[in-house]
């Protein structure tokens, strides 16, 4: 029992990450294909699925038959039911860093409906200046028996917590609101910001000088007091509710939708009716009274208007220095959603809720950290050439931005290393900790289970061709592992298309057939020339099927690499179809063509990296005076060992060709597991935990190739005493050098991708 609910929360977990990568819901058929590995009906799946995902405090089942993770419910739920708390703070000033908060007021909005308030004036230790005492009318007496901020913050947070801040002008709000948080030593507000400046302003084009009283003009909301924190707030919260209906009726139904910055509904294209503004006298000059309102949205409008307007000769001109391409678009497609977004995320940083005590024991050396839970349980592994620095650096990040980094953050409450000697031990170790704990923040190297592979079942008269994700002992062929299940659908499918093989899950056993009461017709694609039909040659008593397993070898070739019969025989028909003007033919047969050449380079990478890869690298060792060797062979670490500088030449290398020795023996016992097919013998499985390691060796190599520490052995140079003697020699007499990675990914913490 305990066996089974360990395996449902590796299922859940698996369900948990890919409903994440697909915005924290998926429709049902779609989650159980990816969970399961297969395409059953939802009927029956489906409550197999509701049992693995029973835990309701992450998982939620939606009427509409999609899963959606709790944590995103929030971005699919309609606007009016979201809770929202609209603040407004007066100050003495502008600016947070001189200035102070006199008096805030907060509004909690939920299902449309005021539910709760708070309000308070604030000592801010200070007199006012007269112009803010005319302004707001709060009096040095009234502020002078009034609390410090510290003794209200705590309120205000429980008040605030978890709900989305509203604000006209909210930046400047937070502004002050963190800057008397920075005075305390207190990390700073974290809640996602509407700002009904902007959000007006794109409902409303054409909408110029957005402050509080032309915005409740806008929307015929009748203005009292004003410059009064709770006054203020108040009008801010009758025009939220407008303005939240106005956004759903132009299409905009959830939050993520107001993230995205575009609607999700099509609305009508008849224009909207125009809302009159009440106008301002041309030579009006702003009351000296009146503080400035200043938003991003009204230059961006203003940048729309000129966007038009011929280029000047200065604006068309390219530097002379461009920006490579790649970069300049993503800067601006980075820019243009974050202009885009009518919701804006915190700034804090992770250095607010990290102590610095956990990297205080960090060396300045390569290896591997791993961050730990209160539970104690591994969260995420990570590997870096400085662990200080590179643990260090998560301190900076900033908060609010990827629910990954903020659910990282506040979950780490211990971080433990591991030194190693080089970068490259620091890569294996990596990949083979994150495959033993699974943390839940890593996303990479941890999905490896999921590696398809292709399965011929030998064992059947009649072999059938389909996707399998583990490896049996029952006698069938297995290729692979593919990097997704789609790249292993697309192969079958080319193979069915080009050879005529059986797609059925029948049996043709004799004894099987022995037992039929009745003899069941051909499939279509008997009919349409597809298949031989092993169903009838089974029933006219043709055991051998001799003719049917011709074709099972050509596929094996095929997957084994053999690619050129089957191009010639693409190509052969394509010409005919060209020839006979059935052009539609014709390129189906291109496309297949193409698809057969991409999927033959994909597992020739794989197969050069095993096939060239039979190496000795030595590397720097963490232990002082001593080496690391890692033994690869046929692009896997078949084993490390550890050597004492001082180690004599003639019992090193009497060591090394023991253990290579080893090695090929084990590889040739392992090479048998695979069942001879035709002419084309056996071969070993590459299991799918050793993709990983087989890319990062491959990787490492080819970055280094010009490293003397990697030294290729050959097919019989193993049992060669001399050539030992020489390589230990070459190994105690050659400078370590710790060589620095080149390859841009490996260097690319995995939990940033």
């Amino acid at each position: 029992m305990i066996e089974i609910q360990q395996n449902y929360e590796h299922l859940a977990s698996r369900a948990h990450l890919f409903l994440e990568t697909k915005g924290g819901h998926c429709a049902e058929e779609t989650l159980i294909a990816e969970v399961f590995g297969v395409r059953g009906k939802p009927e029956v799946w489906g409550r197999i699925l509701g049992q693995v995902l029973k835990d309701t405090t992450r998982f939620r089942r939606l009427p509409n038959g999609e899963w959606v993770l709790n944590a995103f419910t929030s971005e699919a739920s309609c606007l009016s039911e979201l809770e929202y708390v609209v603040i407004d703070t007066e100050t003495t000033g502008l600016h947070p860093q001189r200035n102070r908060i006199i008096e805030i007021a907060a509004i909690k909005l939920r299902g449309g409906e005021r539910v709760d308030t708070f309000e308070t004036l604030l000592n801010p230790h200070r007199r006012l200046p007269t112009y803010i005492t005319e302004l707001t009318h709060i009096s040095q007496p009234m502020v002078s028996n009034a609390p410090d901020f510290g003794k209200v913050i705590d309120g205000l947070l429980d008040f605030m917590r978890g709900a989305i801040i509203v604000g006209h002008n909210v930046p400047f709000d937070i502004r002050f609101l963190d800057g008397e948080l920075r005075k305390l030593g207190r990390p700073p507000i974290l809640n996602e910001t509407i700002d009904t400046i902007r959000l007006a302003t794109r409902l409303n084009p054409g909408f110029r000088r957005p402050n509080l009283d032309r915005l409740a003009a806008l929307l015929n909301l009748p203005v009292g007091t004003r410059h009064r924190a709770f006054a203020d707030a108040a009008i801010t919260a009758d025009a939220l509710l407008l303005l939240l209906r106005q956004a759903e009726r132009q299409g905009y139904i959830t939050l993520a939708d107001l993230r995205a910055g575009r609607p999700s509904l099509k609305v009508s294209a008849e224009a909207p009716p125009q809302l009159e503004l009440p106008l301002e006298p041309a030579n009006a000059k702003p009351s000296r009274f009146q503080i400035p309102v200043f938003d991003k949205v009204v230059a961006e409008d203003q940048a729309t208007e000129t966007e038009t307007s011929a280029p000047s000769p200065l604006e068309s001109s390219e530097p002379e220095n461009p920006r490579p391409t790649r970069i300049r678009r993503q800067r601006q497609r980075a820019n243009r959603d974050m202009m885009l977004s009518l919701t804006d995320r915190a700034t804090g940083r992770a250095r607010h809720k990290l102590s610095k005590d956990l990297i205080k024991d960090l060396p300045e050396k390569p290896g591997v950290y791993l961050m730990l839970d209160v539970e104690g349980k591994v969260i995420y592994v990570g590997k870096a050439k400085n662990l200080h620095n590179r643990v260090s650096s998560y301190y900076s990040q900033p908060l609010g931005y990827t629910r990954k980094i903020d659910g990282l953050t506040e979950g780490i409450a211990k971080i433990e290393h591991i030194v190693t000697g080089s970068e490259l031990e620091a890569l294996l170790l990596e990949s083979k900790l994150i495959k033993h704990y699974l943390p839940r923040y890593n996303r990479q190297l941890r999905n490896y289970e999921n590696y398809p592979f292709i399965k011929i079942d030998l064992s059947q008269r009649f072999p059938r061709i389909f996707s399998v994700r583990e490896i049996t002992d029952d006698g069938g062929r297995y290729f692979g592992p593919f990097k997704s299940r789609k790249a292993v659908d697309a192969t079958i499918e080319i193979i069915e298309q080009v050879f005529p093989v059986r797609t059925c899950s029948r049996s043709f056993e004799i004894e099987f057939l022995g037992r039929q009461k009745y003899v069941r017709p051909p499939c279509l694609r008997h009919d349409l020339g597809r298949c031989p039909g092993p169903c009838l040659k089974g029933q006219a008593g043709d055991p051998e099927s001799a003719a049917y397993l011709q074709i099972i070898e050509e596929v094996v070739n095929f997957l084994s690499g053999q690619k050129e019969a089957m191009l010639d025989m693409l190509w052969e028909r394509m010409n005919k179809a060209s020839q006979g003007q059935d052009y539609e033919k014709a390129r189906q047969l291109r496309d297949a063509i193409q698809q057969v050449e991409k999927i033959v380079a994909n597992q020739a990478i794989l197969a050069a990296a095993i096939e060239r890869n039979n190496l000795l690298i030595y590397l720097p060792s963490a232990q002082p005076n001593a080496i690391e060797i890692l033994c690869v062979y046929r692009g896997r670490l078949g084993r490390q060992v550890r050597f004492e500088l001082t180690t004599p030449t003639a019992q090193l290398a009497a060591q090394l060709g023991q253990i290579w020795q080893e090695l090929e023996k084990r590889e040739a016992e392992l090479s048998q597991q695979q069942q001879p097919t035709g002419n084309h013998r056996g071969g070993r499985v590459i299991l799918q935990e050793e993709v990983d390691e087989i890319n990062i060796i491959s990787r490492w190599v080819y970055s280094n190739s010009d490293n003397s520490a990697i030294i290729r052995v050959s097919e019989n140079s193993g049992l060669q005493g001399d050539f030992w003697q020489h390589v230990t020699m070459q190994i105690l007499t050659a400078p370590l050098v710790n060589q620095t990675e080149t390859d841009d990914r490996v260097e690319q913490d995995q939990f940033e991708t």
